[in-house]
């Protein structure tokens, strides 16, 4: 490869022609064989990345399980920490999107926002805890601290939007 920078114990180890990745902490971006433009910023960040490209990581563990989703931005402590093949998408906060590892096209913002969710698509959530029970159910906005909390949806009950703390717990 080319153009990387590696600063930390085993950061982007197992490179072979990856291009244009900073992996800046302990294990960052270790198992990177091919996957570019990747920027991992702290302990175990993109730990098992392969092939995903365009990523970036901020918060120790972000991004950790992704092997080869592309284009998602994580920033915070353990958020899409289950990722493995979504892409497009976005969590800051604490857990955010933790168990995702196919979903794509979500927004997590706040502390265990859509924690659960795993494959579903297309949802915001915003807020501490907003729609964190939610697992694979596509097209929801929950927009307040626990909003959607309690939904558990599958992919046909999607469509939901809830504003308001606490909005629409069930």
């Amino acid at each position: 490869g080319s153009s990387n920078h590696a600063i930390g114990r085993s950061a982007l180890f197992t490179s072979v022609t990856a291009v244009a990745n900073i992996g800046i902490g302990g294990n960052a971006l270790y198992y990177n064989k091919t996957g570019c433009y990747n920027n991992a910023m702290g302990c175990g960040n993109l730990l098992y990345n392969t092939t995903g490209s365009c990523n970036n990581a901020i918060g120790k563990a972000a991004l950790f399980s992704n092997t080869t989703g592309s284009c998602n931005v994580a920033i915070g402590y353990d958020a899409l920490y289950s990722n493995l093949s979504g892409d497009f998408n976005f969590a800051a906060g604490r857990s955010a999107l933790y168990s995702n590892w196919g979903g794509c096209y979500n927004a997590a913002i706040g502390r265990l926002a859509l924690k659960e969710n795993t494959t579903g698509c297309y949802n915001v959530a915003i807020g501490d805890y907003a729609a964190a029970c939610s697992t694979t159910s596509w097209n929801n906005v929950a927009i307040g601290s626990g909003a959607l909390k309690n939904f558990v949806g599958s992919g046909t009950s999607g469509l939901n939007v809830a504003i308001g703390a606490s909005a629409r717990i069930c």
